[in-house]
């Protein structure tokens, strides 16, 4: 909503880069009167460190991660804008790139829709999307390389060129994890 791709919002996703953030986090919010509420239909296997809600406000947090597989990456960090800052908090929002990033590798209702509409308001910066994604499948938990990839079928089709090297790193991962399971003992 900040940055204008979309006019409201279910939730508020904030992530945190430590554990200790983490906590003072919920603690904060529990004693704001936010209450746990996860997981809610649809969200079980999203990896939150928690969903809370204060009558209609509900915010999912994550500590390093989003849905266990895509972490807040320092180049992540460093391409971030700076919109509040307070004596004990800044808040931070990610770019156009990376926000569609977290959002390919959920299913929410209306991640799609949100997806659909940041690549036609935003001249994307696909080497910024290509390095992150190359970037996040070096440091591991790859696996999440087809969903974004399967978003950005979804999205522009199999045969723009903009989807190609996108189809690239998801061979490229599952070559690797053809390769890994072939070798492993646990191929009965």
């Amino acid at each position: 909503m900040f940055l204008g791709a979309k006019v409201e919002t279910k939730d508020i996703d904030l992530i945190v880069s430590t554990r200790e953030e983490c906590d003072i986090l919920s603690k904060t919010l529990f004693e704001s009167g936010f209450e746990s509420v996860r997981p809610t239909d649809g969200l079980e296997k999203v990896n939150l460190s928690d969903m809370v809600a204060k009558g209609d406000f509900r915010i999912d947090f994550f500590e390093r991660q989003v849905c266990g597989v895509l972490c807040l990456s320092e180049a992540m960090k460093s391409r971030s804008q700076l919109i509040l800052n307070l004596d004990k908090v800044r808040l931070f929002i990610c770019c156009f790139e990376d926000i569609f990033l977290f959002k390919s590798v959920t299913e929410r209702e209306g991640d799609l829709r949100d997806s659909e509409n940041m690549l036609f308001i935003h001249d994307f910066d696909w080497d910024v999307l290509v390095r992150e994604m190359r970037d996040q499948m070096a440091i591991g938990n790859a696996v999440w390389i087809t969903y974004a990839t399967e978003r950005m079928v979804q999205l522009l089709g199999k045969d723009d060129p903009l989807v190609q090297p996108f189809i690239d790193m998801e061979r490229e991962y599952l070559e690797k994890w053809a390769v890994y399971y072939e070798d492993s003992d646990n191929t009965e």
